[in-house]
């Protein structure tokens, strides 16, 4: 199963975090593919707007804990383990960088991975929307 799924319609390019069973929890495939995603959006003319939302009943349970242990190997410091950035530090860069308005539809459970992430999707105003 793809972790990420990509659709454009209408200049929208919705973005579907793809791992119900883990709450859309983020690896490092996941990571790396919406990264990737909202470099492309960012330079696709026919992309208007970015949309991030998840599949199943979570938009995001944060980092995947379980994951990250069996990837990474626990002799290394966590501090060794992250890049520069900080492992979502990354994700936080893209959102920022896409030339593109980013729109976060969000659906149940939310975790924040973290600050620098969240002040990116919470600037500006937020609504509650129903589905």
């Amino acid at each position: 199963m793809n972790p990420l799924i990509v659709e454009t319609q209408d200049g929208v390019r919705t973005l579907t975090l793809n791992r119900p069973e883990r709450l859309n929890a983020i690896n490092d495939q996941l990571s790396s593919e919406l990264i990737q995603a909202l470099e492309e959006a960012s330079v696709d003319d026919q992309v208007r707007v970015a949309v991030i939302t998840g599949s199943g009943r979570g938009f995001c349970a944060g980092l995947d804990l379980v994951d990250f242990s069996q990837t990474h190997s626990s002799a290394t410091s966590r501090y060794n383990q992250l890049d520069e950035l900080g492992w979502v530090g990354r994700q936080a860069l893209a959102i920022a960088h896409c030339d593109k308005p980013v729109i976060a539809a969000i659906n149940g459970i939310a975790a924040v991975q973290d600050w620098r992430y969240h002040s990116l999707v919470t600037y500006g105003s937020c609504q509650r929307v129903q589905r």
